[in-house]
């Protein structure tokens, strides 16, 4: 796929009775170098990137790379823990759309979130909510 064309994804669902959403897989390289695929949501309401808290270990984040902070969320704040190394992610449809970002893991959370300030630094992103599609091109 060129750069320069957009790649359209459709919204879909990941749990039964789910509402579709626009779910994007990423392919992401912890700091231990293990890769492998996580969904997520496309999400311009998320500063930046967010994951489950058990993705931490298997990216291999500890204590030592991680710092506690409190976040903004829709029912007000949390504790999250912010990556001090970045990991890597690419878009496995658009093999050169790779880039770094410090995710921040999420006690009590199931959903990736893919953010502002993070995945949107490096893609540009339309969601056509009617349509339930949603196209991103690399920028």
């Amino acid at each position: 796929m060129s750069e320069s064309q957009p790649f359209s994804i459709p919204y879909r669902t990941f749990v039964e009775g789910d509402t579709p959403r626009p779910y994007l897989y990423l392919l992401v390289t912890g700091i231990n170098g293990q890769s492998g695929p996580i969904p997520g949501i496309v999400d311009s309401g998320a500063d930046s990137t967010s994951l489950p808290f058990a993705y931490a270990d298997l990216m291999g984040y500890d204590d030592s790379t991680l710092v506690e902070e409190i976040f903004g969320q829709a029912e007000g704040t949390g504790i999250g823990y912010k990556a001090i190394k970045p990991s890597i992610a690419f878009v496995p449809e658009i093999p050169d759309s790779s880039f770094e970002f410090f995710p921040q893991f999420i006690r009590n959370s199931d959903t990736a979130l893919w953010g502002r300030m993070d995945f949107m630094m490096h893609f540009e992103v339309t969601i056509q909510e009617f349509n339930q599609v949603f196209t991103i091109l690399p920028i």
